[in-house]
């Protein structure tokens, strides 16, 4: 009705007009929303709305493919008999359809070995990923939002090392494939550290955007732009005043490249997303033999630029004459294998088992007693057969007889010893 108030004034009171600007009343204590709020989370929804329905229609997609062409689905089983069976090399990976990550195992030699461990634990997450059941990106995409408890405390912490340690060696690689003395010849100690790392920069963005996707995680997609510009921020602000460069170049770069790659490690997971158009490989045996071609040629690619590091930089890494050194350790492990390869398998059979024998039961059997003899018996022993064999005894002897007395003089009094200290 009209009127200033429907409450009841005390007489002589009068209403005052409510400010402009001045908050909204209340209802039963609850501040009213505005309307900015209101359309923001309207927005909000939508977007919301508009993700899960790209994901449907991703799903949708995908049991169509699978419905025109069928592929024979992965079991639990298998992919766990391949996983413990060969560690040394990413069976299971292949086998589930992930190509990047065997690759990226097989150039970590098993993600430093705990990566191996790791896809241990996530291998069920893996064959559901291959399979696709009915309304599986639906629920990843909701785990993934979720951050589920055993995530955050069991994996996450490995992945954050694993992907840490990626980043660092990709960096490592990238910052030792340039011609270290070339650079300070031509541009001087300090660009050239700072070229060095601005291409650790590079290496460390590129070993993050693959190790987010392969490590512990199923569709899941880095920004390679946000791992860069906070690795650029990073190393902007290492490099800010020149006493800073100045330290860099007589220092060495391996300091400021640990922490560039940290930088970028955190930013490449704190932007990973998912992303359901990343499904496994999937084919025949002609589609394995072309993903096994090109896992081969990422292999080779990446010891071609070690190869590449160390022809330019291996005095560096080795010192004076390290080259030298090399070459010589390089001759002793052909000649040991020349050795080992002259002997035939019985002869490293007798080697072995004559290196886990107990030398008791030896020494025992030398001096023809019992293993639980007491002491006088093995001393009595002792002295029989040293009246025998003693090099004294041999007057009239060859060389090679004394000298065969005396071996076993000393294999006799060994035994003696062996056997009492046991006793």
């Amino acid at each position: 009705r009209a009127g200033p108030s429907t409450r009841e004034m005390m007489p002589g009171q009068a209403t005052q007009p409510r400010r402009a600007g001045s908050p909204s009343p209340t209802r039963a204590g609850v501040p009213r929303t505005s309307m900015s709020e209101r359309i923001l989370a309207a927005e909000q929804r939508l977007e919301a709305l508009d993700r899960e329905r790209e994901v449907a229609a991703a799903d949708l997609t995908a049991l169509r493919e699978r419905a025109a062409a069928p592929a024979t689905e992965r079991r639990l089983r298998t992919a766990y008999a391949l996983w413990l069976c060969c560690p040394f090399y990413p069976a299971y990976a292949l086998y589930l359809g992930r190509d990047l990550h065997a690759c990226l195992y097989t150039l970590t030699l098993g993600g430093f070995g705990v990566g191996w461990l790791v896809d241990g634990a996530c291998l069920p997450w893996y064959v559901a990923d291959y399979n696709e059941p009915l309304g599986y990106l639906m629920r990843a995409q909701r785990r993934a939002a979720a951050r589920l408890f055993a995530w955050r405390t069991l994996l996450l912490p490995a992945r954050w090392l694993l992907v840490s340690a990626s980043c660092s060696l990709a960096a490592a690689l990238a910052a030792a494939a340039l011609p270290v003395k070339r650079l300070e010849a031509a541009v001087g100690a300090e660009r050239a550290a700072v070229a060095r790392l601005v291409a650790g920069l590079l290496g460390a963005t590129v070993g993050a955007t693959c190790a987010c996707r392969c490590v512990a995680a199923v569709r899941t997609r880095a920004r390679p732009q946000w791992a860069l510009f906070w690795g650029a921020l990073l190393l902007s602000l290492v490099l800010a005043s020149e006493e800073a460069r100045d330290k860099v170049a007589e220092e060495g770069v391996a300091p400021s490249l640990a922490a560039v790659s940290l930088s970028v490690a955190v930013a490449a997971m704190g932007g990973a997303a998912f992303d359901p158009s990343l499904s496994p490989s999937r084919g025949g045996p002609a589609g394995l033999a072309a993903r096994l071609l090109l896992q081969l040629g990422g292999v080779g690619g990446v010891a071609a630029v070690a190869a590449l590091s160390f022809h330019l930089n291996g005095d560096e890494w080795l010192g004076k004459d390290g080259r030298k050194k090399l070459r010589e350790a390089g001759a002793q492990l052909h000649t040991l294998y020349e050795q080992l390869r002259a002997r035939s398998l019985a002869d490293h059979w007798a080697d072995l088992r004559e290196l886990l024998r107990d030398p008791g039961d030896d020494a025992a059997t030398l001096l023809g007693v019992a293993r639980d003899a007491s002491p006088a018996e093995i001393k009595q022993a002792h002295r029989r057969l040293a009246r025998l064999h003693h090099p004294d005894k041999q007057q009239d002897a060859s060389r090679e007889e004394k000298e065969e007395a005396e071996r076993m003089m000393s294999r006799l009094n060994a035994a003696k010893d062996t056997l009492l200290g046991e006793s």
